[in-house]
C-alpha cells in the first residue's frame, strides 16, 4: 500500500509540472505576439510618415516643407546604362597667353585666322593697333581672344609655330569637376523644390498661404536660373579653350636670354640702323631746304660784298705797313 502511495503522489507530481509548462509556453507566445503587432503598427506609422505630402498649414512657421519624396539623391542616377564613372566625367578648363613677334605681319595675321577657322574654333575678341612699321622699335600689334575645341588645342598651339615666333607662352589647368557636379545636384534639390511647390500652389486654398507659396516658388526659380547660367558657362570654358594672344611687328626679332656679348652686338646693330634712320632724315630735310638756303646764300654774299665795298671807300690809304715807303 505504501509503495501505491508513493507511485500516486509521483504521478500528481509529473501532473502538476506538466501544467505549469504549459501555462508558460502559452504566455510566452502571447508575449510574442504582442511584440510582432506593436513592430508592425510603428512599421506603419513611420511608412505613413514616408508618405506625407506638404500640408498648406506647415508655411505658419514661415518655411515651406518638402516632402522626403521631393528631395533629389546626392548618389549619382544611372542614365541610360552609363556608370557612375562617365556620370562623373572629369571637368577641365585650358587657357594659354603668348606673346610673339613677326617680320610679316599681315601673312602672320591671315594665317593665324585661317588656322582657327580649320580648327573649328572662333575669334571671341580682336583688335589691330597701328597702319605701318616705322620707327626703329615701334610698328603694328594685333590682340586676341581664340577659342579652339579643348582637343584640337595642341594642333593648333602646333600650327603656330610657323606663323611667328613666341616671345612668352603659359599654360594653365583648372579642375572645376567638383564645382561643376555641386552645382549638378543643387539645381535636382531645387528642381524637386519648385515641383512641391508648385503643386502646394494648386492645392491652397487661402490667398495669403497661396501669396506665400508664390514668394518661396520665385525664389527658388531664380536661384534655378543663376545655376544653369552658372553651369552653361563652365561647359563653354571646358568644351572650348581660351587662347589669349599678342601679336607685335618687328624688322629684327628679339632674342631671349641673350649673353653679354650678344647683347653688345645687339646694340651695335641698332646703333647703325639708328645712325641710318638719322642720316635719311637729315637728307630728306636737306633736300626739303635747300631752296631756301640757295637764296639765303645769296642774299648773304650780296651783303659781304656791299660791306667790303663801303670799307675801301671810306678808307682809301688803308694799307698794310710793310708797304709803307
Amino acid at each position: 500500500m505504501k509503495y501505491g502511495k508513493h507511485m500516486v503522489t509521483k504521478a500528481c507530481l509529473l501532473g502538476v509540472l506538466a501544467i505549469l509548462l504549459c501555462l508558460m509556453s502559452a504566455c510566452a507566445a502571447g508575449v510574442e505576439r504582442d511584440d510582432i503587432s506593436n513592430s508592425m503598427d510603428y512599421d506603419k506609422g513611420y511608412d505613413y510618415a514616408e508618405d506625407s505630402t506638404v500640408s498648406s498649414e506647415s508655411l505658419s512657421s514661415g518655411v515651406p516643407s518638402v516632402s522626403n519624396k521631393g528631395e533629389a539623391s546626392s548618389e549619382p542616377e544611372s542614365d541610360g546604362g552609363k556608370t557612375e564613372e562617365s556620370a562623373y566625367e572629369t571637368k577641365i578648363i585650358r587657357n594659354v597667353t603668348q606673346s610673339a613677334q613677326t617680320k610679316d605681319f599681315d601673312a602672320a595675321i591671315s594665317g593665324l585666322e585661317a588656322l582657327v577657322a580649320a580648327h573649328n574654333g572662333y575669334v571671341e575678341n580682336s583688335y589691330v593697333n597701328g597702319t605701318g612699321y616705322s620707327g626703329s622699335k615701334g610698328g603694328r600689334s594685333a590682340s586676341y581672344t581664340i577659342r579652339i575645341p579643348a582637343e584640337k588645342l595642341d594642333a593648333f598651339l602646333a600650327g603656330t609655330s610657323e606663323l611667328y615666333v613666341l616671345t612668352y607662352s603659359n599654360q594653365s589647368v583648372s579642375n572645376v569637376t567638383t564645382q561643376y557636379y555641386d552645382i549638378v545636384t543643387r539645381l535636382e534639390t531645387l528642381r524637386a523644390e519648385q515641383e512641391s511647390l508648385q503643386n502646394m500652389l494648386a492645392e491652397a486654398k487661402d490667398i495669403n498661404t497661396m501669396l506665400q507659396i508664390k514668394d518661396y516658388l520665385y525664389q527658388v526659380i531664380y536661384e534655378i536660373e543663376s545655376y544653369e547660367t552658372q553651369l552653361k558657362l563652365l561647359d563653354t570654358r571646358v568644351a572650348y579653350s581660351t587662347i589669349n594672344l599678342s601679336i607685335n611687328e618687328v624688322v629684327e626679332y628679339t632674342e631671349v636670354e641673350q649673353s653679354w656679348g650678344e647683347r653688345l652686338l645687339a646694340a651695335f646693330k641698332q646703333s647703325w640702323i639708328s645712325f641710318g634712320k638719322g642720316f635719311q632724315g637729315f637728307t630728306v630735310f636737306f633736300v626739303a631746304a635747300f631752296p631756301t638756303l640757295l637764296v639765303l646764300g645769296a642774299i648773304a654774299a650780296v651783303v659781304i660784298l656791299i660791306v667790303v665795298k663801303v670799307n675801301k671807300k671810306h678808307n682809301p690809304n688803308n694799307q698794310k705797313p710793310g708797304n709803307e715807303q
